[in-house]
């Protein structure tokens, strides 16, 4: 069985769904303990990981647009959590958790597998010709 490149962006497209739906899900419980502030990020992340998702599904050119673009932004600013949190190992003063590196460095994994998975679906080697 091949996989196809809607195969793939259809995979990326349910994670983007997924943590929508879990923000969107646990929205109420930033509600009640975050001043609103928690409640408001998670309601703008819940609300375009599922249209997102959803557009991945639906063959979007802009959902895989949007997709790319908020990968990136999330290996970037992970990438920076990361160094950031190998300064605070190496002893420089800086205020971070030691849980905090390792939930970065995971990050990192994810959305670079999901990012590589959607540039791979975009390739000439997915693509169908007439």
């Amino acid at each position: 069985m091949k996989i196809s490149a809607r195969d793939i962006r259809v995979f990326v497209g349910g994670a983007f769904a997924y943590q929508g739906l879990d923000a969107l899900i646990w929205m109420p419980y930033k509600l009640q303990h975050s001043r609103y502030l928690g409640a408001c990020a998670a309601i703008l992340s819940g609300l375009l990981g599922l249209f997102v998702g959803i557009g991945l599904l639906f063959q979007r050119p802009k959902a895989i647009r949007w997709a790319m673009a908020i990968l990136w932004v999330f290996v970037i600013l992970d990438g920076l959590g990361v160094c950031w949190g190998l300064l605070m190992k190496l002893g420089v003063s800086l205020t971070a958790t030691h849980l905090s590196l390792y939930q970065n460095v995971a990050y990192l994994i994810t959305f670079s597998a999901l990012l590589g998975l959607l540039t791979l679906s975009r390739s000439g080697r997915f693509q169908v010709g007439p």
